[in-house]
C-alpha cells in the first residue's frame, strides 16, 4: 500500500469501530461537525498531491432501480448545462434492458462503474440475496456478467466498481476479485471508515479505493439523498430531512473542501434529482468556483495518481 496519512488516535479509533451503532449515534450527537471537519483537515496538513486547484469534487450516481434509469435524461441535462461530468454506477440487468439510456450516458461523456449484474438485495430484481454473504464465485459472477453486458452494449470496458449498498455489503475480498478481472479502482467505503481518512488510497491487490464523503451531521453515515429524503428512522428525521437540508449539507461539504484543500466524493440516486429543487443552485455555485474547484470523475483522479508514481 502507498503511504497513508497520519490519523489522530481518536480518528484511528473511529476508523476501527465505524460500523458500531453506538459510535454512530454518539458521534452524531456530540459535535458531529467537529469530527467531520477533522477528517477533512487531513488534506490541509498533508496536501493531496494530485490536486491542480484548491479542492476537488466527484459526483457519482447509483443506478439501482428502473426509476433511476428513467431519470437519466433529467440528470444529464442538469450536468450538461454546467459542463460537468459524473460517474454512474450501473447495474448490468438495467443496461441490457435499457441500452439507449445507458449509451446516452457514454455519449454525454460520463464515466461508467460496474455495480454488479443484479444488485443483490435489490427489492426490484434480486431481493433474496446479499452481496456480502455470497460465495466468492457468485460475487465474481455478478461482477463478470455485468462487465460483459456493459462492454457489449456501451463499448465501455469498466475499470472501476461500486459494491451494492457499499459499506453494509462490502468485504475486503472484493479487491482480489477486482484485480483478477483487470479492474483498477473501487468506491465502496466511507471517509470515516477508511485508513486513508477519506483520501484515495491503494488497497489490497493494488486496487485504488475512493472512499465516499460522509454527512457533516452524521459523520459515520454517507452523505446521500436517501438519508435526507427517505429514511424513516428518527435518528435522521429529527436532525435533517428534506431536499433543502440535503443540498445545504452537500454545499457545506464542498465549502469545507475549499477551505481545507480537500476532496469531496458524493453520490446521489438519479430518481431523487428532479425532487432536489435546490440542487441546480448548488451546481451553479460549483461551476462558478471552477477556478478553485475541480470536478473530476474517478478515472481522471486515477490517471493522476498513477502518473505520479
Amino acid at each position: 500500500m502507498d503511504r497513508l496519512p497520519r490519523l489522530s488516535p481518536f480518528q484511528r479509533f473511529v476508523v476501527r469501530n465505524h460500523e458500531a451503532r453506538w459510535l454512530m449515534a454518539a458521534t452524531s450527537v456530540l459535535a458531529p461537525r467537529r469530527l467531520f471537519r477533522s477528517f477533512m483537515e487531513i488534506s490541509r496538513r498533508e496536501p493531496l498531491p494530485w490536486l491542480r486547484r484548491r479542492a476537488a469534487l466527484t459526483l457519482s450516481f447509483d443506478c439501482d432501480f428502473t426509476k433511476d434509469v428513467e431519470a437519466f435524461p433529467a440528470v444529464t441535462r442538469l450536468l450538461a448545462d454546467r459542463g460537468l461530468r459524473a460517474s454512474f454506477a450501473v447495474v448490468g440487468m438495467w443496461v441490457e434492458r435499457h441500452p439507449d439510456l445507458h449509451l446516452a450516458l457514454v455519449d454525454a461523456g460520463h464515466e461508467l462503474l460496474n455495480h454488479t449484474w443484479s444488485h443483490p438485495d435489490n427489492p426490484e430484481i434480486d431481493p433474496d440475496r446479499k452481496f456480502r454473504l455470497l460465495p466468492r464465485e457468485e460475487k465474481r459472477e455478478e461482477l463478470e456478467r455485468a462487465h460483459e453486458i456493459i462492454a457489449r452494449v456501451t463499448g465501455v470496458e469498466c475499470v472501476g466498481c461500486r459494491i451494492p449498498h457499499f459499506k453494509d455489503l462490502f468485504t475486503p475480498d472484493i479487491y482480489g476479485l477486482l484485480a483478477e478481472l483487470g479492474y483498477r479502482f473501487d468506491s465502496s467505503t466511507l471517509m470515516t471508515g477508511a485508513p486513508g481518512g477519506g483520501r484515495p488510497f491503494r488497497a489490497e491487490a493494488g486496487i485504488w479505493e475512493f472512499p465516499l464523503t460522509t454527512c457533516p451531521k452524521h459523520p459515520l453515515t454517507v452523505l446521500d439523498t436517501w438519508h435526507s429524503l427517505h429514511a424513516q428512522h428518527p435518528f435522521y428525521r429529527l436532525s435533517h430531512q428534506g431536499q433543502s437540508a440535503f443540498c445545504a449539507l452537500l454545499w457545506e461539504a464542498v465549502e469545507t473542501a475549499l477551505d481545507t484543500g480537500g476532496w469531496v466524493n458524493v453520490y446521489l440516486d438519479p430518481w431523487d434529482v428532479p425532487a432536489l429543487a435546490d440542487l441546480p443552485g448548488v451546481l451553479d455555485r460549483v461551476a462558478e468556483r471552477a477556478g478553485e474547484l475541480e470536478v473530476l470523475v474517478y478515472d481522471e483522479i486515477l490517471a493522476r495518481l498513477e502518473g505520479a508514481r
